[in-house]
């Protein structure tokens, strides 16, 4: 998920290109040896008009016509077969041979009374060379892309400009980064204003809006017209595939939500290290034995002062894609119903992740309230005065690049009888009204297929592993240095199958989020108890949908 970035200042590069191509065309004109095609004369007794044997060849548009006269025959009492044969090699020089079809007693030789002509001929071969002067039509593909550190506007503005420049120098890559903040601002006035870019990705909880909306362009016949294997290793490509079969975006990077945690903050607690077996009352043990206050006392103990925690355990996030649907999950909820039309927060399900996550903070004690944090909580987590959280990887970039200890296991199985985690990506988006979507969709196809490209959304972006599954387990990735170490926390779910796309939809996007979150917040805060929060999330949930069903908003874009 996109958050809160860096503020930068707003980049532009233009890459620049024009093609001029000439081309040589030699003609050429092999001479190789063939062999004329048989034919019989028939020779008879008597005197007989001048009989002529034509044989006619054409070779590279150059015909020869061969005449071969035969005045006067030897008397013969049977047919016999003349062949002729011709040998082609600049000089052209013919031999006739007469040939009896069976051995007869009485014919020892043939004589011809003259002989046979012989024709020379000297074939002339001319070269040509033809310049042919191929004129093509320079194109633009406009690209924007948020990035949140200098690394990753380096990649966008040097390696994957550079590389577009030399493959496609006949299509202009017109391309805008900024970190998030400013990027998200500009960029939907550009599309109030009919001025957005040619291309552009979004978290994929977003398609939806955007394709109702008339946003963005549907690409199925691109998808459906490329050549088989070139999409197919691209994770999550059918997660925007609406109910009717139609593509919508193709992905870029991928993340998924495991447990990371500080190595120096277990080790001076003198608490072991989680592990990707961790149950749910190995979790909330450690969590407790962690969380200390300023008196060195930990929740449960007698005069624990839960207003004045040096150290806490677990860092509670009001974030529904890594700390929330995880738990929903696991649970075996969702917060709609299948058909999307229907609001599924009052569900027991649904209500027992939400208790649970909440209670870590209210009940349990041994995770911060949002007026706990004080120092930053992602500051305080990585200074080791939290020892865990609910990590959505993407977000590292916002890390220090040294002095850390942190390392990462599966998330915990919290609840219920199946192992969870949430999944969800960037998604590629062809602006509807760009004039040059061929262009977009050959620009989107090359950045998310290509290795070499594509991996630097990982080793140099700092947003996610790249949608590409084949590098998952190439060096590029497994040897780069990831804050987190255990990189492996993150593409197990995803190999394992229980990595669980986030909630996405129209539903989703324009309504269930936007109203749930504001309701959320107050039972994050300890205002209202779960049972009101969750109440009225579903009540206004509902009537929105109902709203949304009645004025066809709800069908598909």
């Amino acid at each position: 998920m996109f958050e809160t970035m860096l503020d930068r200042r707003y980049t532009r590069r233009s890459v620049l290109a024009g093609l001029g191509a000439t081309a040589a065309l030699p003609i050429l004109a092999a001479c190789q040896p063939q062999v004329v095609e048989v034919e019989k004369v028939q020779v008879v007794e008597k005197e007989v008009p001048i009989e002529r044997v034509v044989t006619q060849v054409v070779e590279k548009e150059v015909e020869k016509v061969v005449t071969v006269e035969v005045e006067k025959a030897v008397e013969v009492e049977k047919l016999v077969t003349v062949q002729v044969v011709e040998q082609v090699d600049r000089e052209v020089e013919r031999v006739v041979t007469v040939e009896v079809e069976k051995a007869i007693e009485v014919v020892k030789e043939v004589v011809v009374e003259r002989p046979v002509e012989v024709v020379k001929e000297v074939e002339k071969v001319e070269i040509v060379e033809v310049e042919v002067t191929r004129v093509v039509q320079q194109r633009t593909v406009r690209a924007t892309f948020p990035t949140n550190n200098p690394r990753a506007q380096s990649y966008y503005l040097d390696d994957v400009a550079t590389a577009w420049k030399n493959e496609f120098p006949h299509i202009t890559l017109d391309m805008v980064v900024a970190p998030y903040g400013e990027w998200a601002t500009k960029h939907r006035a550009m599309i109030a204003s009919d001025t957005a870019p040619t291309v552009w990705v979004r978290d994929d909880t977003h398609i939806w809006g955007n394709a109702h909306q008339g946003n963005i362009r549907e690409i199925t016949s691109y998808v459906l017209s490329t050549p088989p294997g070139e999409l197919d290793d691209l994770h999550m490509l059918k997660a925007t595939v609406d109910s009717k079969g139609r593509h919508w975006s193709i992905p870029r990077n991928i993340f998924t939500s495991a447990l990371v945690y500080n190595e120096k903050t277990f080790e001076d607690a003198g608490v072991p290290a989680p592990t990707d077996n961790w149950t749910r009352e190995d979790f909330e043990e450690a969590g407790k034995a962690i969380t200390t206050d300023v008196n060195g006392r930990h929740p449960g103990d007698e005069g624990f002062d839960k207003d004045n925690v040096d150290i806490w355990g677990h860092w509670a996030r009001p974030f529904i894609s890594s700390d929330y649907m995880p738990l929903v999950y696991q649970f075996g909820g969702s917060v709609l119903k299948d058909d999307e039309m229907n609001s599924n927060w009052d569900s027991p399900e649904v209500r027992d992740a939400f208790e649970w996550l909440v209670g870590t903070m209210h009940t349990q004690f041994f995770a911060p309230t949002p007026k706990d944090h004080g120092l930053g909580a992602q500051d305080a987590h990585l200074a080791g005065k939290i020892a865990m959280s609910a990590h959505l990887q993407t977000t590292e970039s916002y890390w220090p690049t040294s002095g850390l200890t942190m390392n990462a296991v599966a998330y915990p199985q919290i609840g219920g009888e199946q192992r969870a985690t949430t999944q969800m990506g960037h998604q590629f988006m062809i602006y509807s009204k760009d004039p040059d979507p061929d262009a977009g969709w050959e620009f989107i196809k090359w950045h998310a297929t290509t290795p070499e490209i594509i991996q630097g959304i990982f080793t140099k972006g700092d947003y996610g592993l790249p949608a590409l599954r084949t590098l998952w387990d190439q060096p590029a990735i497994t040897e780069h240095p990831f804050p987190a170490k255990n990189l492996s926390a993150f593409i197990d779910p995803m190999d394992d199958g229980w990595a669980m796309d986030h909630p996405r939809g129209i539903a989703y996007d324009k309504w269930v989020w936007p109203i749930a979150f504001g309701i959320w917040m107050q039972a994050w805060e300890g205002a209202v108890t779960v049972d009101e929060a969750l109440a009225e999330i579903h009540e206004k949930v509902q009537a929105a949908l109902d709203e949304a069903v009645e004025t066809s908003v709800l069908l598909n874009p």
